[in-house]
């Protein structure tokens, strides 16, 4: 007799809130900090949290500083091995953000052994390990500790010349922005329409495409930027964001269903033949 198959395991089963979704509200974390004691700061720390950016820099001589980064998130794919890979790769970038070269990462695992099987906690790991090969560097090391959620990064040590060193508040006029919302959502569009599930209506052409991928990008981003502001309580905030994502997606369905509409009139108009 066949043992019963079992079904497979879905990581983001697991998580309360996948990726950036579970981190601490912007405006909790302020009301947190606020009262923390401020600690001397040598001038040696070039970069600490002062200008929230992707990672520490400590100088240790005029060629070399030491970027220091940690990273780690619960689920944001079922796929053990691709949530490995997205973890590490997401933690790795932060060094590269700061423009230095990854050194060596150490693995941060927490895993409920009771309830997610041994093979899936191997393959998260195997995921890191592959995109830190892939960067050249080894897993020194790690800690682990057994969680009632999935939570898999690294820390990630680099090294950067402090005269390359990028940072949120050296930006200068002429500086080229890259904006990535709209360059996913043009993405999605450009498969949607390859692959038949949408159509564009007929007299789009590619610059009124653009122009709308990148008026949709911004003004999503600069929506939820507003919602985050505009309420310092972290409850609210996010109540106020995903005011912005339901009103997102209702205005894309609507959108949608405009386009399908009128490209169906139009279709219908072109195949109907013309009465003398």
């Amino acid at each position: 007799m066949n043992a019963p198959e079992h079904p497979p395991i879905r990581l983001t089963q697991f998580s309360h809130g996948g990726g950036c979704g579970c981190k601490i509200a912007p405006g909790v974390l302020r009301q947190i900090l606020d009262n923390a004691p401020h600690l001397p700061v040598p001038d040696t720390l070039l970069v600490g949290i002062e200008t929230s950016d992707d990672a520490a820099v400590y100088r240790l001589n005029d060629r070399q500083a030491i970027v220091a980064t940690t990273d780690f998130f619960t689920p944001v794919v079922d796929d053990p091995f691709d949530f490995g890979a997205i973890a590490a790769a997401n933690a790795l970038s932060d060094v590269y953000a700061m423009g230095g070269t990854p050194l060596f990462a150490l693995a941060i695992v927490g895993m409920p052994v009771a309830t997610l099987p041994l093979e899936a906690i191997r393959r998260i790991l195997d995921g890191g390990q592959s995109i830190c090969a892939k960067a050249g560097i080894p897993v020194a090391g790690g800690h682990t500790i057994d969680t009632v959620e999935p939570i898999y990064g690294l820390v990630a040590i680099g090294v950067v010349d402090p005269e390359r060193l990028k940072r949120n508040a050296d930006a200068r006029d002429g500086d080229v922005i890259i904006l990535g919302k709209p360059l996913g959502i043009g993405i999605t569009s450009w498969i949607a329409l390859q692959t038949g599930i949408a159509r564009a209506p007929k007299g789009v052409g590619l610059q009124t495409f653009i122009g709308a991928i990148c008026l949709c990008g911004i003004g999503d981003t600069v929506a939820l930027l507003m919602a985050d502001q505009a309420f310092p309580n972290g409850d609210d905030a996010a109540i106020a964001k995903i005011g912005v994502l339901i009103g997102s997606a209702l205005a894309a369905a609507l959108c949608a269903a405009i386009i399908a509409a009128r490209s169906g009139a139009t279709i219908r108009s072109e195949e109907t033949p013309a009465t003398a």
